[in-house]
C-alpha cells in the first residue's frame, strides 16, 4: 500500500511540475495616462507583481513613465506598443533601466533619458536591446559588464559620456546601431571577446575607445548591396562620420573603405547598409523540388516538375505557373488519399507557393 502511495505522491508531482513548465504565458499592459485601461500604472509593479512570471510579456502604453525600472532575474519581454517616439521613460539619478542577472529578455521601443546609466545589463545572457532611444545619459547611455549573447538593434543613443559601454563583456551582437553627438562612441573596458559589431553608425568626438580586445567589426559573411546605383559583394563594416566624410578613402567607389579606421578592415562609406537579397532562379527551385519528391517515390509529381521546367524553358511564364498549380491539387488529392503525409504534403506545396513568387518575379 505505502509503495503504491509513494508512486502516486510521485506521479502527483509530475504532473504539477509538467502542468507548471507548459503553463501559458501572460501579456499585462501599463498605462498612466488616457487611453485604455491598463493591468497597472507604473512599469515596475507589473514587473514586481507575483503574477509576472517568467516569459510574460509587459505592454506599455504611450505616455512619460517617471521610474526606475529594474529587473532583477526575470525573464520578461518589456515593449512599447507605439515605439520610442511615444513612450518615454525618464529619472534623474541611477539606472533608468536595469536588467541585472537575467536572460531572455527584452527591452524595446522606449525613449530613456536622464539618469547615470540609460540602460545596463549586468550578468546578462541572451537578451534583447531593440530599437530604443537613449538621450541624455549623465555617463553611459548602454551598459553591459559581464554580459553574454546579448544583442542590441537599432538603438539610438545621443548626448551622454559614453555611448555604449562593454565591461568583460563577450559574444554579444550590436548591428545597426545609431551612435552620435557623445563623447564617445563605443568603449571597451578589461577585456571583451568575440563581440560581433557591424553596421553601425558613429559620429562622436572619439568614435572607438578602450581596450578593443579581439572582437569582429564586420559581418561574418559577403553581403550584396546597392551604392551610388551600382551593385557590390563585400563584408560590411561600420559607418564612422569623419572617416567617410573623406571621398579619398574610397578611391574604387564600391561603398567600402580602401584602408581600415582603427580595427574595422571595412569601414563604411554609407549608411544604413541595406542587403540586397539573393537572387534564385526558379529552376534551380524546381530541382530541389525534384530531388525531395524522388525520395517520396512519386513519380507522377516529378512528370509534372518536369512539365514546369518546359515551360519556363520556353519562357511561357503562365503556363508554368499553371501548372505549379495542377502540382498542388496533386499533393492536396495525394495527401487525402493517405499517400502523403498531412507534413509532407504541407512542405511540398509551401515550396511549390514559394516557386510560384519566384517565376513571378522573373517574368519579364
Amino acid at each position: 500500500m505505502k509503495i503504491k502511495q509513494s508512486i502516486l505522491i510521485i506521479l502527483g508531482i509530475a504532473l504539477l511540475l509538467m502542468t507548471v513548465g507548459t503553463a501559458a504565458a501572460t501579456t499585462y499592459t501599463v498605462n498612466n495616462s488616457t487611453g485604455p485601461i491598463a493591468d497597472f500604472t507604473s512599469i515596475q509593479a507589473a514587473i514586481d507583481d507575483v503574477n509576472t512570471l517568467n516569459g510574460d510579456t509587459i505592454l506599455v502604453y504611450p505616455g512619460t513613465y517617471t521610474e526606475n525600472v529594474n529587473v532583477y532575474a526575470k525573464q520578461l519581454n518589456i515593449t512599447s506598443t507605439d515605439g520610442a517616439d511615444n513612450t518615454t521613460v525618464q529619472s534623474s539619478t541611477g539606472y533608468v533601466v536595469l536588467v541585472n542577472v537575467a536572460t531572455n529578455a527584452t527591452i524595446s521601443g522606449f525613449t530613456i533619458t536622464g539618469g547615470d546609466y540609460g540602460i545596463f545589463l549586468g550578468k546578462v545572457s541572451n537578451t534583447n536591446v531593440t530599437n530604443n532611444k537613449v538621450v541624455g545619459s549623465n555617463y553611459v547611455g548602454i551598459g553591459l559588464s559581464r554580459s553574454y549573447g546579448n544583442r542590441l538593434i537599432g538603438n539610438i543613443v545621443e548626448d551622454t559620456q559614453y555611448g555604449i559601454v562593454l565591461s568583460e563583456s563577450n559574444s554579444n551582437t550590436l548591428i545597426n546601431n545609431k551612435l552620435e553627438y557623445n563623447y564617445n562612441g563605443i568603449y571597451f573596458e578589461v577585456t571583451n571577446l568575440g563581440n560581433l559589431i557591424y553596421n553601425n553608425y558613429f559620429n562622436n568626438t572619439f568614435n572607438v575607445g578602450g581596450t578593443t580586445s579581439d572582437n569582429i567589426w564586420n559581418s561574418t559573411e559577403e553581403v550584396t548591396y546597392v551604392y551610388e546605383g551600382n551593385s557590390y559583394t563585400n563584408y560590411t563594416g561600420n559607418y564612422y562620420f569623419d572617416y567617410a566624410n573623406d571621398m579619398s578613402n574610397d578611391i574604387d567607389g564600391d561603398g567600402i573603405g580602401d584602408t581600415a579606421y582603427y580595427v574595422d578592415n571595412y569601414p563604411l562609406m554609407f549608411w544604413p547598409v541595406i542587403p540586397v537579397p539573393p537572387i534564385v532562379d526558379p529552376s534551380d527551385a524546381l530541382d530541389e523540388l525534384k530531388d525531395e519528391i524522388s525520395a517520396l517515390d512519386e513519380k507522377n509529381l516529378i512528370k509534372k516538375l518536369d512539365g514546369v521546367i518546359s515551360m519556363l524553358d520556353k519562357d511561357e511564364y503562365e503556363k508554368a505557373i499553371a501548372k505549379l498549380e495542377d502540382f498542388i491539387d496533386t499533393v492536396e488529392k495525394l495527401k487525402d488519399q493517405g499517400k502523403l503525409s498531412e507534413e509532407q504534403a504541407e512542405d511540398l506545396i509551401k515550396e511549390a507557393e514559394t516557386i510560384i513568387k519566384l517565376i513571378e518575379n522573373s517574368e519579364g
